[in-house]
């Protein structure tokens, strides 16, 4: 008899890991349901991925024109049609009224179990709900680009729980399970079992665009015809979080206004919706990023931060209070009091087994990485970056460049196999942000050290494969290799991707001809490559363009060399500034100090603060404080300050005890009112958006 060992939480309402049970539990009936509509191309995929653990397959269709339907009969699912009265909620609980099951795993049709769940997997679920205070599952729900397999994001949720009349689905959009007690929601009690995977497509880049759309005029509606007070809360955080992920700004302000308006119902969210509420309560503060005024950090401060430390564990809330002071605080020391004394407890917490909790928690440990490079405690830096890159669900190209930092002065020998004992290259994206981290900071051996290992595994795809090729300066045999492949339509990322590495082909191999023999391949950078061979430079740059430069560059002179990559810069020279910030980046990332000091700054204004930035914190690492302060002290007296012109004084005040420190807390203490003034300004000038008064 198996010995019962529950891992306890301090909250009920907190997900526990099962780890065993006392004796055999009463095998249950499992019903598996979709709500489906034209979706011929993942139903079969999804079905079968949880086919053979299930007794009975429920499809719900609200009017496909497509081969949906048949496609389930043929798989043995029972069919019923529901009319479509744009409320997802609904049709939920319709499939809900169909089944007969005693457990329920409720999927969408562009997910599926990765991989695909067995009849022994049954015993689990009979294991979970052998507990009558349990009546959920809470999953990890991974998603991937459909395209290229790559992990987009990792989070959690609930897929798996009991049929019960209490159990139903609430709102018309981003509807969630819920169990009903008087008419209104009780948290759920769920387990945490993240060793099972659903893979979700439907935020592919190549449909991403649409679904946000349609989520978000959805929402709208329901705006305008919900009156419950709560629901109207979910609401607005649901279109804040759909606005964010959109990266549109401003339209996402009247709905944070509405939350911080009603700071009553921060409460309710943090003890109903917990793991799902915190995530969007982060949403928030990126979104409130850009309303930095004293109002608006008053009113987030007081709206989150209370509710926050009375309903989650101390951990949770301080990840909130950490992520509030890196947006909204410019004393990074503030950041460093708090952040050290927590540190060691992220790394015990429970709630590291929610991959939403661990990406926030990379997040305040990259900050922390930042700070202790400009501090000069490499050390440190290297040991808080360790920690985040073994984890693959934090990858990012931010992480991998803090890594590259990190490892900056140590020879391939060292770094290689490193690499190699920390990296999942298991993971689709490691080796694409690896590619880049390591071009950007120009380690060819390594670079052709991880292809060559790539290849012979056979595991490079296809834009991987050319862009080895364009490495060792293959150009025409590129073109020819694009010719033999199977390359997907204009709308994917692989299309853009390969597009792309043929134009940087025809500008690392200088050859005219090579353009015109493959012009139809070439199509979207015209205009861009009549600029390169005419001499003369685009007059009206888009910010296609600009992307087209900053994205570039770097690639250009880890192939070329930095001197043939100044023709490069030429197509974009009607803004010098944008040419100077480029260059100005790739110098700093490279620790070219000294022909970044050197790069002629003239025709750039104070006003393009980026680029002065990235030769005030050269100058720091440099040892050249004083030439540092000079830099931030004129700008701020010609009135362009910024929030890094303020961490970079605060940088300045920890470098000894003499002159420099003193005259640069003078500085903070006479400029940052003056900023806090003008941000107050900016933010009612720009948006229209005036926070509540306190």
């Amino acid at each position: 008899m198996a010995k019962r060992n529950l891992r306890q939480s301090r909250s009920r309402t907190t997900p526990i890991v099962l780890q065993g049970v006392r004796n055999t539990p009463k095998p249950l009936k499992i019903s598996a349901c979709w709500i489906v509509k034209n979706e011929e191309k993942n139903l079969a995929r999804s079905i079968r991925s949880v086919s053979r653990l299930v007794d009975e397959l429920i499809i719900v269709d609200t009017g496909s024109e497509d081969a949906t339907v048949e496609i389930a009969e043929s798989l043995k699912a029972k069919v019923y049609a529901f009319e479509w009265i744009n409320d997802f909620s609904a049709a939920r609980n319709y499939a809900l009224s169909k089944a007969s099951g005693d457990v329920i795993v409720f999927l969408d049709a562009d997910e599926f179990f990765h991989p695909a769940l067995a009849r022994r997997d049954r015993l689990m679920i009979d294991q979970v709900f052998a507990d009558a205070r349990y009546d959920s599952m809470m999953l990890k729900l991974t998603n991937i680009d459909d395209d290229s397999g790559k992990v987009l994001s990792i989070e959690e949720n609930i897929r798996i729980f009991r049929r019960r009349p209490d159990m139903v689905y609430t709102g018309s959009i981003h509807e969630t399970i819920q169990k009903m007690v008087a008419e209104r929601p009780t948290p759920l009690q769920s387990y945490l079992f993240l060793a099972w995977n659903i893979n979700h497509t439907g935020y592919s880049p190549r449909i991403f665009v649409s679904k946000l759309q349609r989520n978000i005029e959805s929402l709208e509606t329901a705006v305008s015809q919900t009156e419950d007070p709560f629901e109207l809360f979910t609401l607005h955080s649901y279109l804040l979080r759909e606005y964010k992920a959109a990266r549109l700004n401003e339209p996402a302000f009247p709905h944070l206004q509405y939350m911080l308006d009603h700071p009553e119902h921060f409460e309710s969210a943090f003890r109903f919706m917990r793991a799902g509420f915190l995530l969007r309560v982060l949403n928030a503060l990126e979104v409130a990023f850009f309303l930095r005024s004293r109002t608006s950090r008053i009113q987030l401060s007081s709206a989150i931060l209370p509710p926050a430390k009375i309903y989650y564990e101390e951990d949770a809330y301080q990840l909130i209070y950490l992520h509030y002071l890196i947006l909204f605080d410019f004393r990074p020391d503030a950041f460093l009091t708090n952040y050290t004394p927590i540190s060691s407890q992220f790394e015990s917490s429970e709630n590291l087994a929610r991959p939403g909790f661990r990406q926030g928690v990379a997040f305040v440990q990259q900050y922390a990485c930042t700070l202790y490079l400009y501090l000069g405690d490499a050390g440190k830096a290297f040991e808080v970056i360790d920690k985040v890159i073994r984890d693959p669900d934090n990858y990012s190209p931010h992480t991998f460049s803090l890594l590259m930092d990190c490892l900056y002065g140590q020879p391939d020998d060292v770094v290689i196999p490193y690499l190699y004992q920390v990296l999942d290259f298991d993971r689709l994206q490691t080796f694409f942000y690896l590619s880049d981290a390591l071009i950007l900071v120009g380690r060819k051996n390594a670079f052709l050290f991880m292809q060559k290992k790539q290849m012979d595994a056979e595991v490079l795809s296809k834009p991987e494969m050319l862009y080895l090729m364009l490495v060792n300066q293959n150009f025409e045999q590129m073109f020819d290799q694009v010719s033999s492949m199977d390359i997907p339509d204009e709308s994917s990322n692989i299309r853009n991707e390969v597009d792309c590495l043929l134009f940087l082909a025809v500008i690392s191999s200088n050859q005219e001809r090579l353009w015109h023999d493959n012009e139809s391949m070439l199509i979207r950078y015209e205009e861009l490559l009549s600029s390169y061979f005419s001499g003369l430079p685009l007059e009206h740059l888009t910010s296609e363009d600009a992307l087209i430069l900053t994205d570039n560059y770097y690639r250009l002179v880890f192939i070329i060399g930095i001197e043939k990559a100044e023709r490069f810069i030429r197509i974009f020279s009607a803004d010098p500034a944008r040419c100077y910030i480029t260059k100005a980046a790739f110098l700093y990332q490279n620790r070219l100090d000294i022909e970044l000091a050197n790069l002629d700054r003239e025709g750039v204004p104070y006003e393009q603060q980026e680029a002065w930035f990235y030769l005030c914190k050269s100058l720091l690492r440099s040892g050249k404080h004083e030439e540092c302060l000079a830099i931030i002290e004129d700008m701020l007296q010609n009135g362009y300050e910024d929030e890094q012109a303020f961490h970079l004084l605060y940088i300045l005040t920890q470098k000894g005890h003499g002159e420099i420190p003193f005259k640069a807390n003078s500085l903070y203490s006479m400029y940052f009112p003056k900023y806090d003034e003008k941000i107050d300004e900016l933010d009612r000038e720009r948006t229209g958006w005036t926070p509540t008064q306190e």
